[in-house]
């Protein structure tokens, strides 16, 4: 299966900031002077945008999740949490330890070409620190891809060696900017922050519920965080004995992407099955999900002899559109993987969930299971959300300008690539 990658731009969506924060685009300066933030904010809720609809007893994620991050220390028992539903839910509020980690650089030059090398991976990021210093992206995202067209002329001949030479020193001249000042940081320079993740795990509701906002009390302080809409649901009834004949051997099908950008697509991957006895899938239905804006727009069946051979092209790749039928050999393990198209998913944090029902027929016999189809991103780059909450960042230009560009072109030249192998 050809591996899927987002190829349209996408817009930086705004975050939720707590506390006045505005954005700020600090001036050069020099080592750790450069992260001190113009307008900072003493406290930010980053939620995960929750817009779907909860079936609590089929979900791996019962509710929404917040990260707090806060420039005092909290006691976490002193954080209250509450919901305004009268079904039952509880509340875990974890502290975490924040990497506060460098990443380090190797410098050479080369025929005037500053090449820069990592030799170790930290959490605080070049790039967080160029966005500080004031790199221009946009200057970066168009010597990216002019390096890249003027490699194309150059294998078509329209271009001398030399021309191709300068297009790359030009990249990689303007890539390597401010790395020295990053090289000169020492981990005692980053800002000291502390972070906390709020998990509310709701349980299964009696009747139709609605909520949009979580009331976060911190001392004398009571936070109203808007967290999108989450509806509670009752769970429809499912066969449970289908599971005799179907039997789930994967883990959560969670989507987690890195970045928030482009067309808003992912492959999701439903969990791994495997047929106990042989079956045909006769159709593939979705609960009720008043909430989510995700549309699946293509699904395909796996089949493969073991998970190893799930992956990687191995395996039979049936196209299917959710009705014509597919027999299965007992023995086999079945995997669907789901496009899914959905615009929030350019926003910085996103979660959203789709509930599909898969029908088959066995032993003479029609049965249907249902699954939840988590599509999540709570930020992992603890630093990025620290930048964008605590200091008031604007991040748009390195997501828009260049990350965009940098992965479009990389697309492009793959398909290129199978296109004229």
């Amino acid at each position: 299966m050809k591996k899927f990658a987002a190829i349209a731009a996408g817009l930086l969506a705004a975050v939720l900031l707590l506390g006045g924060c505005g954005e700020d685009t600090p001036e050069e300066r020099d080592s750790a002077e450069v992260l001190v933030g113009k307008n900072p904010c003493d406290i930010y809720f980053a939620t995960g945008n929750d817009y779907y609809d909860l079936y609590a007893a089929a979900s791996w994620m019962p509710g929404p999740e917040i990260t707090l991050l806060s420039r005092e220390e909290i006691d976490p028992e002193t954080i209250q949490v509450s919901l305004d539903i009268q079904t039952p839910y509880t509340v875990d509020v974890i502290q975490q330890e924040t990497n506060r980690s460098l990443s380090t650089y190797e410098i050479q030059e080369v025929d005037g070409v500053r090449q820069v090398t990592m030799t170790d991976a930290g959490f605080f990021s070049l790039y967080l620190y160029q966005s500080y210093a004031g790199m221009d992206w946009k200057a970066l995202g168009e010597a990216y891809a002019d390096y890249f067209a003027t490699m194309d002329q150059y294998e078509n001949g329209e271009v001398e060696l030399d021309q191709l030479k300068a297009a790359g020193a030009a990249y990689d001249n303007k890539a390597t900017e401010y790395v020295e000042d990053y090289m000169g940081l020492e981990v005692s320079d980053l800002p000291r922050f502390y972070e906390y993740t709020i998990q509310v795990f709701i349980s299964e509701a009696e009747k139709e519920e609605t909520f949009t906002s979580v009331e976060v009390t911190i001392g004398d302080t009571v936070h109203n965080v808007e967290i999108g809409q989450v509806v509670l649901r009752p769970t429809p009834e499912q066969n449970l004995e289908a599971f005799e004949y179907l039997c789930p051997v994967g883990s959560p099908p969670y989507w987690i992407p890195t970045f928030p950008y482009g067309e808003g697509i992912a492959q999701c991957q439903y969990e791994v099955f495997y047929t106990e006895e042989p079956l045909t899938l006769t159709g593939l239905d979705y609960w009720e999900n008043t909430m989510s804006t995700a549309e699946v727009v293509d699904v395909t069946v796996v089949l493969a002899d073991s998970r190893d051979n799930i992956g990687g092209g191995n395996g039979v790749e049936i196209p299917w559109d959710g009705t014509t039928p597919i027999y299965v050999e007992q023995g086999k393990y079945v995997t669907l993987f789901f496009t899914v198209q959905d615009p929030r998913m350019q926003e910085i944090n996103y979660h959203s969930k789709l509930y599909p029902v898969l029908e088959f027929d066995c032993q003479g016999s029609r049965w249907e299971t249902a699954c939840d189809l988590v599509m999540y991103r709570n930020y992992n780059d603890i630093w990025l959300l620290y930048a964008l909450g605590l200091d008031g960042m604007s991040l748009e230009s390195y997501f828009n300008d260049y990350y965009y560009v940098m992965d479009s072109v990389r697309l492009s030249r793959a398909e290129n690539s199978e296109a004229n192998p």
